[in-house]
Parts: C-alpha cells; sequence; structure tokens
C-alpha cells in the first residue's frame, strides 16, 4: 500500500512538472479568447493567396519550419484528423520554397501548405516549433500549444 501512495505522489509530481512546463512555454503566445490575426499566404503548391481561416469555420493553424525536427515527427498527425473544422500548415523559418516542398514531400503531408513571413511569425508570438493555434468560427483563439502533441493530443485542442 505505502509503494502506491508512493507512485501516486510521484505520478502527481511528475504530472505538475509537465504542466507547469507547458504553461511556461505558452506563457507568451496569443491569449485566448483573443482575435486572432489573418492574413492572405501563397500556397506551396499553388502560389494562390489564401486565407488563413475562414470566419465560420474552426481552424486548426500549425506553424512549422522545415529544419524542426520535431515538425518532421508530429506533423504526420495532421493527416489524422478529420471532422468539423480545417487544418492549415504555415511553414516558416524557412530559406526557400524547395526546402519547404521537400520537407512536405518526405511526410506525405495532406493539409493544406502556406508559406508564411516574419510578420505571420511576429503577430502570432511564434518563438518555437512546432506552436499551433485553434481559430473557432468568430475568429478568436480557442486554444495553443507549443512543441509535439500526438494525434490524440491535436484531436482534443480541436475539438474533435
Amino acid at each position: 500500500m505505502k509503494r502506491i501512495i508512493r507512485w501516486g505522489g510521484e505520478f502527481l509530481l511528475l504530472a505538475l512538472v509537465v504542466v507547469g512546463i507547458m504553461f511556461w512555454q505558452e506563457r507568451n503566445l496569443l491569449a485566448s479568447e483573443s482575435a486572432s490575426p489573418n492574413f492572405q499566404l501563397p500556397s506551396l503548391t499553388t502560389n494562390v493567396p489564401e486565407p488563413l481561416y475562414q470566419p465560420g469555420e474552426r481552424t486548426l493553424v500549425y506553424f512549422f519550419a522545415p529544419w524542426c525536427s520535431i515538425c518532421r515527427v508530429s506533423m504526420g498527425n495532421l493527416n489524422t484528423l478529420d471532422g468539423d473544422y480545417q487544418v492549415k500548415a504555415v511553414a516558416l523559418s524557412y530559406q526557400s520554397v524547395d526546402e519547404v516542398a521537400e520537407f512536405i514531400e518526405d511526410l506525405d503531408v495532406t493539409a493544406p501548405v502556406l508559406l508564411g513571413h516574419d510578420d505571420v511569425m511576429r503577430r502570432f508570438n511564434i518563438s518555437a516549433f512546432p506552436t499551433y493555434y485553434v481559430i473557432d468560427e468568430q475568429g478568436l483563439i480557442a486554444s495553443k500549444s507549443m512543441g509535439y502533441s500526438s494525434e490524440i493530443g491535436l484531436k482534443l485542442r480541436a475539438g474533435g
């Protein structure tokens, strides 16, 4: 019995540390319930500008960099998302469009990929990759996170 209580205490301590780290990482991201910036960004495949999100649609916006190893591991989880929301991947901090295209091709990402720029990075307070926001139907930040997230974690954040 003492062992179970000790393990429970250690698990609780570990959970508190993880939650504390998450809050610390996300401290500079846009506030929940605040209005989300919207940009017209060129599509990687067509070069035609697309809005980051459409009012009236729930959207998960996944910001990544092609040199980011965590992005490489977690981006495949975007392909499994389905439901009543859109998914957009936005490339930032890249040297060339070819670099982004090769990164995406290697991962076989099916979500639309948009080409971001420094102003997008600044307006969304992106300081690390991956960072993602869920934008609700009214264009407000519904949730946000930074770092690796599993398929289940992404679905929970997107409300799926």
